[in-house]
């Protein structure tokens, strides 16, 4: 669903592709092979809404993540379609790579 790789430096918000939930709850993974700058600081959320809705909201927010390594979060209640946006600040440089997300009902 969301495997990508992205590459980011910028201060703008940048969302995935939004996909069709695959079930109300999932863990989302993302693995952060790079994560460099002043002091470097990558966000993700996690955004959902229905088909018949304009606009995306917050389902769940990640811990700031500050140091490379694979990140989790859990989201439950999710509507029907999902993404995920990425945040950096200025100057910031990310590799990331989102993994396939761990559907359940």
């Amino acid at each position: 669903m969301f495997t990508t790789e992205l590459i980011e430096k910028s201060s703008v918000a940048a969302p995935s592709y939004y996909e069709r939930r695959g079930g109300t709850k999932a863990v989302f993974s993302v693995d952060v092979a790079i994560l460099e700058g002043s002091f470097p600081s990558l966000s993700v959320t996690v955004e959902h809404k229905n088909m018949d809705e304009e606009t995306f909201s917050a389902a769940g927010t990640f811990s700031s993540i500050t140091l490379p390594g694979t990140h989790e979060k859990e989201v439950d209640d999710l509507k029907e379609q999902v993404r995920l946006t990425f945040n950096l600040a200025a100057g910031d440089w990310a590799r990331i790579t989102v993994l396939e997300p761990q559907w359940s009902d």
